[in-house]
């Protein structure tokens, strides 16, 4: 095969693998595609939806790297609901990442075997790599601001577009400029569905009550947009704790149950947040979608934010913890009976019971038990089992911040091993295009037009899939 062109090669894949009758393969690496343009170099994830991979120019002395996501043609059978998938993904993105905190699709091409996705390539990893590994935002009231506040922006404009995510999760948020900017990217589970029947769509940690069906969705059906709401209320808690507050937003979920049983007071008891940040939450974690807080209203809120954090909060490692976990008594006279340490304290029990691959919430943080390692789409990940991370946990207020933002040291080389596989498909594109980085201003966008979409893509031009650039964003 050696000395062919990538159309012969491809074309003997093709056939290959129609005489075999078997099911088509990821091409591998050293690939190279788009006329021979780009090589797939490096895996960068594993989805159930396709892979990833980082792909450099040929044609230069000094390569730029691009994110690839590699979706397969299916079977005969398969092929025509998978197309309407591939299509609708296709479309949602390039209609999504006109805004700045959306993850750049440069152009889509295709082979016999596969359709390639091309985006922007981010050294700098994900948001959950960040928060796990990094601990960039731990204890930083600003940059724990900054940086949701643009993932705000990016999931508010989809929405006005009429696009809903339904799959927000740190994996599929793409850090650049050592994590001061982020955007979202994978939109393989979006929709324009005002109103959905489709559940357990996402990331059940993030997956709001109602999607995951039952008694929480009497009607049988969901709000796509809520959902979505629901999702960044815990990914505030992601930023701000590096913790999840539950398993599962479920009636089988222990923690769970005890917020239903009190949700205005219960998510203080078991995490160190303030209570201007309990307040929000409280609103974001409505269990009732309908009395959910809106997009417009979190951000009001969110930017009279003065702390995330309670008077008692611990750093350690990764996490923020309340006084109790570490076994600290907060305050002798008033707190060593209570019985609300006695509630968190039992439930800390209970989690700490739990196996390994379970032990998310409270678990006391080391290489094995930190509330991330059970949840990551890359469980044997070099990176799992490090001790050597200093955590960047120290407070810092609004205005020291400012002066630091760029003192940073940068992200270490990427080390993930392209042998890895994920549960999702999080793709690793680069920064967007420059926008002004004065913190507290948002970019200019282009003018919003509502967008109406047979989710079926029946109506979507096969031209979609015709190579394409974006323009620029820029030119206000």
């Amino acid at each position: 095969m050696y000395g062919c062109s990538s159309s012969d090669r491809n074309v003997h894949h093709f056939f290959a693998m129609l005489s075999n009758d078997v099911s088509p393969v990821h091409p591998p690496l050293g690939t190279v595609i788009d006329d021979d343009s780009l090589e797939l170099v490096e895996v960068l994830g594993v989805g159930g939806y396709g892979v990833v991979y980082r792909a450099e120019e040929t044609c230069c002395s000094s390569p730029k790297s691009y994110a690839v996501k590699c979706l397969l043609h299916r079977s005969p059978a398969q092929s025509a609901r998978q197309r309407q998938i591939h299509i609708r993904e296709i479309a949602l993105h390039q209609l999504a990442s006109a805004h700045p905190n959306v993850v750049t699709l440069h152009r889509v091409i295709e082979d016999y075997t596969c359709t390639y996705i091309i985006m922007d390539y981010a050294p700098d990893h994900d948001l959950f790599h960040q928060i796990l590994h990094n601990c960039r935002y731990l204890g930083n009231d600003y940059l724990v601001k900054h940086v949701f506040l643009q993932l705000l922006d990016a999931v508010e404009y989809c929405h006005s577009l009429g696009i809903y995510h339904r799959d927000l999760k740190p994996e599929n948020v793409l850090c650049y400029d050592d994590g001061l900017r982020v955007a979202i990217t994978d939109f393989g589970l979006a929709t324009t569905d005002k109103v959905s029947e489709e559940f357990r769509t996402g990331s059940v940690y993030h997956m709001s009550p109602e999607c995951q069906g039952g008694e929480f969705a009497p009607t049988g059906s969901y709000s796509p947009m809520f959902n979505d709401i629901w999702s960044l209320g815990i990914i505030l808690l992601n930023l701000a704790t590096g913790r999840n507050p539950w398993k599962s937003a479920s009636v089988s979920d222990p923690t769970f149950q005890a917020y239903l049983r009190d949700p205005q007071n219960f998510l203080p008891t078991v995490l160190p947040i303030s209570p201007e940040v309990n307040a929000i939450l409280a609103r974001m974690l409505e269990v009732d979608w309908r009395d959910r807080m809106t997009i417009p209203e979190l951000r009001v809120a969110l930017e009279d934010v003065s702390t995330f954090y309670s008077d008692t909060v611990i750093f350690e490692g990764s996490m923020a913890k309340c006084g109790w976990e570490s076994g600290i008594e907060i305050d002798s006279e008033s707190t060593k009976h209570s019985p609300i340490q006695s509630q968190a304290a039992e439930l800390k029990s209970h989690w700490s019971q739990e196996s390994f691959s379970s032990d998310i919430v409270f678990a006391s943080h080391s290489a094995i038990d930190s509330p991330w390692v059970g949840y990551s789409p890359f469980p044997n990940d070099a990176y799992a089992m490090r001790s050597d991370i200093e955590p960047r946990y120290q407070r810092h207020s609004m205005v020291e911040e400012r002066c630091e933002l760029h003192t940073r040291p940068q992200t270490p080389p990427s080390m993930r091993s392209p042998c890895v596989s994920a549960e999702s498909g999080a793709s690793y594109p680069v920064t967007p295009n420059s926008f002004d980085l004065t913190f507290g201003g948002r970019a200019v966008l282009p003018q919003r037009k509502p967008l109406i979409i047979d989710t079926g893509c029946r109506i979507i031009p096969q031209k979609i899939l015709i190579s394409h650039e974006k323009e620029s964003r820029n030119e206000a």
